[in-house]
C-alpha cells in the first residue's frame, strides 16, 4: 500500500504519489475513486462521558460525504459514513472503557470486494479488536486531501495525535519491528533481513538453528508509535547501529538482570530505553518508515548486528483465523501458523527498564 496522506495536530503532508516520494508518474485526478484505502487514528484515550468525535469529516460539494470515527463512554467506537444519500454504521465493541492507553484505531476498505474493518490496537497491552464493515463505500482521492488538508472540513479530538490515509489496505495489529537492513545471524553467516524468506533457517542467541514460517515488511508512518529509534554501536552487543520501532523487544542479560529479576534474560519494547546514551530518536529520511520480522518455527530471541531481539511475536492474532487474515501473516498458510507463540522471556514494564544501569559496551 501507499500512504497518501499524513496530519498531525500543526502539521500536514499530502502527495497523491504517495509520501515516499520515489513515484515520478503523474498524479491521478482528484476524482478518481481510492476503492481500497485505510484511515489510521493514534488517539491518547481519555474517559469521557459523552461520546466524542476523535476524527469528523463532513463536506458539502461536490456531494454531501461524511466520515466520523466516534468514542463513546461504553468504549465502544463508531464509524460514521454517508455518500450522497447512502448511509453506513459499524460500532466496534472494546474493554477500552475509562481507560487512558494509547490505542491505533484503523478503518480499512475493499470496495470491490464488498468488505472493510474497523479495529482498534493497543500497542502496551497487545490487545486487539476487530469488527466487518460490509459494502463499505470507496472515497475519492479528494476526499483524502482534504481531510489531510483541510481542517475545517475534518476536525480531529484533542487526544488525536495523527491521522494517516492511504490508498491500499493496511494490515492490523503487530507489527515487525527490525531495520530490514540489519544483518541476521545464520547458519550460513549474516544476512540482510529484507533477503530472508521462509525456509530459511537463522540462528537464535543460543546458536540453534530455527526455521523461518515466514519474513515480511510493512510499511507505516514514521510518527507516534511507529517513530523509530536508533540503537547505537557498541551497546546491546551491536557491530552497528540499528533503527528499530519503538515496541521492539530486546533482550537483556546480566548479573544486574539476574540481581533486579530473578531470572537470567529478560525483554523490554526498546521505548523503555529511549532516554539512555544506547537508544536515541532516528531521523527517517521520509514520512514513511519500512520494518522487517520473521515469525520462526518457535519463538525464539535472533541476533540482529550483534544485538539479541525477539523475533515477531504473532500471539495475539491466532486467537482468531480472521485476525491472521487482517495482519501482516495475511498470506501465511494454515499448515505453516506454528504450533507455540508468544514471547521468549518476560517482558519489563517501564519502571522496570529504568531501574537498569545503561548497557556496558560489547
Amino acid at each position: 500500500m501507499r500512504w497518501l496522506g499524513l496530519r498531525h495536530r500543526h502539521d500536514a503532508a499530502f502527495c497523491p504519489g504517495g509520501l515516499h516520494g520515489r513515484d515520478r508518474a503523474l498524479p491521478p485526478a482528484e476524482a478518481s475513486l481510492v476503492t481500497r484505502g485505510t484511515v489510521l487514528a493514534e488517539v491518547a484515550l481519555t474517559p469521557a462521558d459523552r461520546p466524542i468525535n476523535l476524527v469528523r469529516y463532513s463536506v458539502l460539494d461536490p456531494w454531501p460525504a461524511n466520515l466520523s470515527l466516534v468514542q463513546d463512554p461504553e468504549g465502544t467506537f463508531h464509524l460514521l459514513m454517508r455518500q450522497g444519500p447512502r448511509h453506513l454504521s459499524t460500532a466496534l465493541h472494546t474493554r477500552l472503557a475509562g481507560r487512558t492507553d494509547r490505542i491505533i484505531l484503523t478503518y480499512t476498505w475493499d470496495a470491490p470486494a464488498r468488505r472493510g474493518v474497523l479495529a482498534a490496537y493497543v500497542p502496551e497491552t497487545r490487545e486487539l479488536w476487530q469488527v466487518p464493515v460490509p459494502g463499505p463505500f470507496p472515497m475519492t482521492l479528494r476526499d483524502l486531501r482534504r481531510m489531510t488538508r483541510e481542517a475545517t472540513a475534518c476536525r480531529l479530538a484533542d487526544g488525536v495525535r495523527h491521522v494517516a490515509l492511504g490508498r491500499g489496505t493496511c494490515p492490523i495489529g503487530p507489527m515487525p519491528g527490525l531495520d530490514t537492513a540489519a544483518l541476521i545471524a545464520t547458519p550460513d553467516g549474516d544476512r540482510p533481513l529484507g533477503a530472508l524468506r521462509a525456509g530459511d533457517r537463522v540462528l537464535d542467541t543460543d546458536g540453534v538453528p530455527r526455521c523461518v514460517r515466514w519474513a515480511g515488511s510493512v510499511t507505516l508512518p514514521a510518527v507516534g508509535t511507529q517513530a523509530p529509534l536508533r540503537l547505537r554501536a557498541p551497546y546491546h552487543g551491536l557491530t552497528a547501529d540499528m533503527q528499530l520501532a519503538p515496541d521492539q523487544r530486546l533482550l537483556l542479560s546480566g548479573s544486574e538482570v539476574e540481581y533486579l529479576f530473578g531470572q537470567e534474560r529478560v525483554s523490554t519494547p526498546v521505548r523503555h530505553l529511549a532516554d539512555r546514551h544506547s537508544v536515541a530518536p532516528a531521523s527517517p529520511a521520509a514520512p514513511v518508515v519500512t520494518y522487517g520480522q520473521v515469525l520462526l518455527d518457535t519463538p525464539a530471541a535472533i541476533l540482529a548486528n550483534g544485538a539479541a531481539v525477539e523475533s515477531f511475536d504473532a500471539q495475539p492474532l491466532f486467537s482468531a483465523p480472521w485476525l491472521v487474515n487482517n495482519s501482516v501473516l495475511a498470506d501465511l498458510p494454515r499448515a505453516d501458523w506454528p504450533d507455540r507463540t508468544g514471547g521468549v522471556t518476560p517482558v519489563l514494564r517501564a519502571y522496570e527498564a529504568l531501574s537498569l544501569k545503561e548497557p556496558r559496551y560489547g
